[in-house]
């Protein structure tokens, strides 16, 4: 039997960690405001009871104030609350070692970043590099980054 999961992000998260583990929007000692970049989904969950950070994106979620992020679509606000996930995962490890160090576990799924004009003025581009640098910064920390591509995996929005 095969199983279609384009646009299930929010199942892939839930199949990944064990059993009402996920808690999303808390990251280390963060709590991110749900309403903010609405299409990113983030949290911390156990897999194998190991402590992780998750990122996905839901394909469902349609963000009011910038109407081309829509269908899995990056857009600025769910590019910062990724990075913003990724920096408070690296705050939150800061003294561990890099072996205790909890992995990223990212969930790819999209068409790419939102492309529209009022993205682009308000940078857009500066969003997803600033996604893009802080894994690169976790990566140089001692966390481990895992992408699991579910479905589309377009352009460097999910980098």
């Amino acid at each position: 039997m095969e199983m279609q999961m384009i646009g299930r992000g929010r199942d892939a998260v839930a199949m990944l960690a064990d059993e009402g583990s996920f808690q999303e929007n808390h990251v280390g000692n963060a709590v991110m405001d749900a309403e903010f970049g609405p299409g990113a989904v983030v949290g911390t969950a156990r897999i194998g009871g190991v402590a992780v950070t998750m990122i996905a994106n839901d394909a469902e979620a349609v963000n009011p104030r910038f109407p081309v992020v829509y269908f899995g679509v990056i857009g600025m606000e769910e590019a910062y609350k990724m990075a913003s996930a990724v920096y408070e995962t690296i705050e939150a490890d800061r003294e561990k070692r890099p072996g205790e160090k909890r992995p990223l576990v990212l969930v790819v799924d999209t068409p790419g970043n939102a492309p529209g004009k009022v993205e682009e003025i308000f940078g857009m581009n500066k969003a997803t590099g600033a996604y893009q640098l802080a894994l690169a910064e976790a990566r140089k920390c001692g966390h481990a980054v895992v992408a699991i591509v579910i479905g589309r995996a377009i352009s460097g929005a999910f980098l």
